[in-house]
Formats: C-alpha cells, sequence, structure tokens
C-alpha cells in the first residue's frame, strides 16, 4: 500500500495527492503562513477548521497536505498490514479513516442516493477521524441534499 494509494483511497483528487505541507508556497498570500501552522497542528489532533479564500490560494494543497501526513504518520505506526505478536495472535492494522469531500460532487452522489442508484455516501465520512469538506458554500443544492448535508 503506498501513500499516494491511500489518499486516492480516501478521496484525494488525483492532481492533489503529491501536494505536501513542506511544499506549500503560501509565504506570498496574506494569512499563508498562518494557515500553513494551523494545518500542521490538525495533524496530530484533529479538529475543526475553515480555510477562506479566493480560487488558486492553497486551500486545497494545505488539506490535501494534511491528508498526506496523516497518512505517512499511520504508515509509518502499521507498516504491514497485520503483524504477528508473541503470543501466536495477529494483530490487524486498523483502516485509515480519513476522508477527502468536494462538497457540490457529494451532493451530486446523495442525489444519485436518493434516486435509490447508489449506496447512501454518508455513513463513510461519519466514521471518518478527518473529514475533509472541500468548497462548502460554492455548491447549488436542493432542499433535500442541503438538509442531508
Amino acid at each position: 500500500m503506498t501513500l499516494e494509494s491511500i489518499l486516492s483511497r480516501s478521496g484525494v483528487p488525483p492532481r492533489f495527492v503529491d501536494r505536501r505541507l513542506g511544499t506549500f508556497a503560501g509565504g506570498k498570500i496574506t494569512g499563508g503562513p498562518r494557515a500553513l501552522t494551523a494545518c500542521r497542528g490538525l495533524v496530530d489532533t484533529p479538529a475543526g477548521l475553515i480555510l477562506t479564500g479566493p480560487t488558486g490560494v492553497g486551500k486545497t494543497h494545505l488539506v490535501a497536505g494534511i491528508l498526506a501526513a496523516r497518512a505517512e504518520a499511520w504508515l509509518a505506526k502499521y507498516p504491514s498490514p497485520a503483524v504477528d505478536l508473541a503470543d501466536g495472535r495477529v494483530a490487524v492494522r486498523p483502516p485509515f479513516s480519513d476522508r477527502f469531500a468536494n462538497v457540490a460532487e457529494l451532493l451530486d452522489r446523495i442525489n444519485v442516493w436518493y434516486r435509490g442508484d447508489a449506496d447512501d455516501p454518508l455513513p463513510e465520512l461519519a466514521r471518518a477521524d478527518l473529514l475533509i469538506l472541500d468548497d462548502l458554500g460554492r455548491e447549488k443544492s436542493t432542499e433535500r441534499t442541503a438538509e442531508r448535508l
């Protein structure tokens, strides 16, 4: 299992799977260094954070970097799928549960679920240790999907 495959399975868009907090060039952006510091704090202690700003300033880069750092730490802690314990038991590593969801795409998935053509996407997201909702507030939603969100 590679870092990139973990990030892809977590929902990080392909163009952002290579983004890391260390490669964020936000020093030229108002609030960039402060945003980077806040994001680094979420690696070990997930909490609520809202990043705002115009398109192209690096908000998605930062949140993909958070997930990458958390996935790297998870891989370091659980380097193999199973470990033989001294007493003969086998310990299986827990799944990496952090998730990334673009809100507009999530609302589309909810609409498909309402039609009965797919499973409800929300239970998996509700189990996440850290859930990133990208582009929240830019979506167009129906009353039903807004209620579900």
